[in-house]
């Protein structure tokens, strides 16, 4: 601890005016952080986002340290349409933005949480409910959002999640949920992953540049396809107001999705060429998406509010959801239970 002189001790008082122009700015801010361990450039950062948001006016971008830049608007209506959005990506990179709170720096917890879609794959389908999914949702940090997708054309369902993850941990793989004595490993699928480490199974960097692989070459601990292409799920399915399939150059004006645990939490990022995390009431009709494991039953959707299920609350329960080794022991089999993780995961999937 520093031992301060009488002058370095003195106190120097500053007025509301003094800071105005600078809070004001703040007011007006994106605060985004790029997720990876490449360096992204203030020059490129400026010019891909100002093409990509298309705002009103021209934004101001200023780099506060590595990887960490503050997006300034000309006007509040321009920051909250790119705020209201999913995922933003630079160069195969996540973009985490977040608006000005006091104390923001780079190294806040807030830029450790991502939204992401995950797809919820191998679940019986008389399973299907938005209850079923806030109770498959508690493998993960957070959850905003339950939607059961359906498809028009080919009849098909499937259970999306919402969630919020901690880019310090493995992505969740499985969860098991258990009726009676039935018991199932339900397994995730995220919609466009990117820069997912397939040794760690982490966010933020690849396998190539993975330390604890290094580690484990150093103590001959290696332990190989633990995590794998096969946790992203299928391109080609655009959920898109009445039946079009697009593709999104510009963030959604409106506001996200409803929340369903985790209100204090904003959607604050969005993705390059993506979906609003505010998913439409309409059919849509799905592109060929090739199979990746579990099977891929993908459609429109209806919100939080459908009839619920034959399922009491109290007959489903969240037995363990897990990031463990896939080598580890299984549940004996019982009479009806699907529990394999080759249910979820072939072997051969990659």
């Amino acid at each position: 601890k520093f031992s301060l002189s009488a002058n370095e001790d003195k106190i120097y008082d500053i007025a509301q005016d003094d800071i105005k122009a600078s809070h004001d700015e703040c007011q007006r801010s994106l605060f985004g952080k790029v997720i990876g361990d490449r360096p992204a450039s203030w020059i490129g950062i400026k010019r891909a986002m100002s093409q990509i948001w298309k705002l009103n006016q021209p934004m101001d971008v200023k780099e506060l340290c590595p990887n960490y830049f503050q997006f300034i608007f000309q006007n509040r209506d321009d920051m909250k349409k790119v705020a209201a959005g999913t995922n933003w990506n630079f160069e195969n990179q996540y973009i985490i933005l977040k608006e000005w709170m006091v104390n923001i720096n780079s190294k806040h917890p807030c830029f450790q949480e991502l939204n992401l879609w995950a797809q919820v794959q191998n679940i019986p389908l008389n399973w299907l409910s938005t209850d079923v999914g806030l109770k498959i949702g508690k493998a993960f940090k957070s959850l905003r959002n339950v939607v059961i997708a359906t498809t028009g054309n080919h009849g098909g369902k499937l259970l999306r999640l919402l969630v919020i993850v901690d880019i310090n941990e493995p992505l969740p793989r499985i969860a098991k949920i258990r009726l009676g004595d039935q018991i199932v490993s339900v397994c995730f699928q995220y919609e466009k992953l990117i820069n997912h480490c397939h040794y760690c199974g982490i966010i933020g960097h690849l396998d190539r540049g993975c330390r604890k692989k290094m580690e484990d070459v150093t103590n001959n601990s290696v332990k190989e396809d633990q995590y794998g292409e096969w946790m992203r799920a299928a391109d080609g399915f655009k959920w898109a107001p009445n039946g079009i399939s697009e593709s999104r150059n510009s963030p959604p004006t409106d506001s996200p999705a409803m929340e369903v645990h985790d209100t204090s939490h904003k959607a604050s990022t969005s993705q390059i060429q993506s979906e609003s995390p505010r998913v439409p009431d309409h059919e849509v009709v799905p592109s060929p998406a090739k199979s990746v494991g579990c099977s891929s039953l993908v459609s429109a959707n209806h919100t939080l509010s459908p009839p619920r299920d034959n399922i009491k609350d109290n007959q489903l329960q969240i037995v363990e959801s897990t990031t463990m080794d896939m080598e580890k022991e299984e549940i004996p089999r019982q009479p009806m239970t699907i529990d394999p993780l080759e249910e979820c995961y072939p072997p051969n999937s990659t």
